[in-house]
């Protein structure tokens, strides 16, 4: 691929939401790690990440700094299924970094870490 000239571009926001019922200084050192895939289940891929020119991305945002984080995507030229739906796959996890005087705080059993549509 010697440009992206031929490809259009786009861009996406994924944003985390985060509700606690503790107001505590403990809850910024905690991570949010999460893990993208575009196009699940489709081969070969239509949409990639701009900078990686990959259908997977990694990242992590802090409790505290962000919420959300913007993702330039290329739709590949149509050559296959031009009409399906792009499914997005996004995991996430809750980490502890750092030290803290109280227990971490945990994601809600009930939800699932996994969305994918």
């Amino acid at each position: 691929r010697s440009s992206d000239l031929a490809y259009t571009s786009m861009d996406a926001e994924l944003c985390f939401h985060f509700e606690s019922p503790f107001q505590n200084p403990d809850l910024r050192k905690s991570t949010v790690h999460y893990t993208l895939h575009l196009d699940v289940g489709m081969e070969p891929k239509r949409i990639l990440f701009k900078e990686s020119k990959d259908h997977g991305h990694e990242g992590k945002m802090r409790l505290v700094e962000s919420k959300c984080e913007k993702h330039t995507l290329m739709v590949l030229p149509c050559k296959y299924d031009c009409f399906t739906s792009i499914n997005v796959s996004v995991s996430y996890s809750l980490k502890a970094d750092e030290k803290r005087d109280l227990p971490a705080p945990i994601l809600d059993k009930y939800e699932n870490p996994q969305i994918g549509r």
